[in-house]
């Protein structure tokens, strides 16, 4: 299966915006808010692995809110409890929010990643894959 995604970044500028009106999904896009901008290659990996999940009916009925499941991926974080403290906590010491949007793409055009993965990087994407496995069984 070949997932077609667009993967968009906002900075926040306006502190008066209700960030959590900036998070949802509307069946074609999901999208968060973080006080940072995570490795390129980590929210292509989220994005992908998050449209993946979506085909399983048990991703479907263990998270009822799919843009939980995207900051989950965005934050390697294994449950719901920790993922929203942290980014809540980061997020109200942040000096800048970013929206991070990922959508299923029905054109022809992939986006291609072409640079060496850090150990960093090579660790959140392990993290990601097996919580990911961990939520199917």
């Amino acid at each position: 299966m070949v997932v077609r995604i667009i993967i968009k970044v906002f900075k926040i500028i306006n502190s008066s915006i209700d960030f959590k009106s900036l998070i949802g999904y509307d069946g074609k896009c999901v999208s968060q808010v973080l006080s940072y901008i995570p490795p390129d290659i980590e929210i292509i990996h989220a994005c992908e692995l998050f449209h993946y999940l979506l085909t399983k009916d048990k991703i479907n009925k263990k998270f009822k809110s799919p843009s939980l499941l995207f900051l989950l991926l965005l934050t390697h974080e294994k449950n719901i409890k920790d993922a929203t403290s942290r980014a809540r906590l980061e997020n109200e010491k942040a000096e800048a929010l970013y929206q991070i949007v990922c959508c299923n793409n029905d054109q022809d055009n992939l986006i291609l990643y072409q640079k060496g993965l850090t150990n960093e990087d090579r660790i959140a994407l392990s993290k990601n894959a097996i919580h990911s496995m961990e939520w199917l069984s």
